[in-house]
């Protein structure tokens, strides 16, 4: 099934692709490439006006509906040329060429589109695999990604564990959304998907590639002068973490790196902790705090940025279930982030 603009999209290619031919009738000269080039410029021109209003916070529970379920083994490891698919369509979005994107990833089942977010009034593009109408689910799980081109902060959200990590999506789309932060990432299948290899587990597996690792590399790769930061969220159950302090709330950590085994911790990532725990939150810094040594996060995604861009690109926030089941405190959480989101760009 395409997407819910499909069909108007591709209605309209036909017709700019046949005005610009008209144009160009008596033209011998005319290249085919500025051809094409002219009429996807003119599909891409499309008033916010005339975008679908969607809550994306709304979407995302959808979305999270159809993941590859836990132990299922369904999840499908993507190949080097579907990897490198990504990358291309990610620069052509970055490019303003959503269209175009959208045929890239066409062969893999996934509609790039875009929607004005009912809530902020911003134009996202979305990046979204088709669900297997039989299963209601999607049939590899790559992941689905949002990019917001007038956010007002470099900053990425992503969700590695959905369902996993129950209604960390929820709050990863609300703080998205709310922030105006730039890209958002979410994993397409829970953690054990593929229980036998893990190779579902976008935060730790290192067996092969995953479309979010790569999606992921290739944005601060090419935007590492932007000083871009990446938040990274996660759940935890207190009761299995006996040496945290009682009635923990959050724990913070930035990862570590090929150069320190521990985290290097800057001057922004000590007043998020400060203002959470002003706003009565129990929260501390991994391996800093007294009684924080556990949770610290290791993902590939920070391992990554702390090696190539240095410490306080990528921020990993681990929150207990009670808060995370009770949306009147993860809102609260979410609004002191977004504060400081907005007081401290990296």
């Amino acid at each position: 099934m395409r997407s819910m603009n499909d069909l108007g999209r591709r209605l309209a290619a036909t017709g700019a692709a046949l005005l610009v031919l008209g144009a160009c009738a008596d033209s011998v000269t005319e290249a085919p490439a500025r051809v094409a080039a002219a009429a996807a410029a003119a599909v891409e021109d499309v008033s916010v006006e005339a975008l679908p209003s969607v809550n994306f916070r709304s979407l995302i529970d959808t979305i999270t509906n159809g993941v590859i379920a836990d132990s299922t083994n369904q999840y499908d490891i993507p190949s080097i040329n579907a990897v490198s698919a990504f990358r291309q369509a990610v620069d052509s979005v970055l490019a303003g060429r959503w269209v175009g994107a959208d045929r890239q990833l066409d062969f893999y089942g996934y509609d790039v589109y875009r929607i004005r977010e009912s809530v902020s009034g911003d134009t996202m593009i979305i990046f979204r695999e088709r669900v297997n109408a039989t299963t209601g689910r999607v049939p590899r799980g790559w992941g689905t990604y949002a990019y917001n081109p007038r956010h007002v902060r470099r900053t990425d959200i992503e969700v590695n564990h959905p369902v996993s990590d129950q209604h960390t999506e929820d709050i990863g789309a609300e703080l998205y959304r709310d922030c105006r932060c730039r890209w958002f990432a979410m994993a397409g299948a829970e953690r054990d998907a593929n229980h036998t290899d893990m190779s579902s587990d976008v935060a730790h597996y290192t067996g092969g590639p995953t479309v979010f690792n790569h999606v992921h590399m290739h944005l601060h790769f090419t935007e590492a002068h932007e000083n871009a930061r990446v938040l990274s969220l996660h759940g935890f159950l207190e009761s299995r973490h006996a040496s945290l302090p009682d009635s923990v709330d959050m724990v913070l950590s930035n990862g570590r790196s090929a150069r320190s085994t521990v985290p290097v911790y800057g001057t922004s990532e000590p007043v998020l902790r400060t203002r959470l725990r002003n706003g009565g939150w129990e929260a501390g810094l991994f391996n800093v705090d007294a009684g924080y040594n556990e949770l610290g996060g290791d993902n590939l995604q920070g391992r990554w940025d702390n090696n190539n861009l240095g410490f306080g690109h990528w921020m990993h926030i681990e929150i207990e279930r009670n808060v995370r089941e009770d949306p009147t405190r993860w809102r609260a959480m979410n609004t002191i982030i977004r504060q400081w989101i907005l007081d401290f760009p990296t």
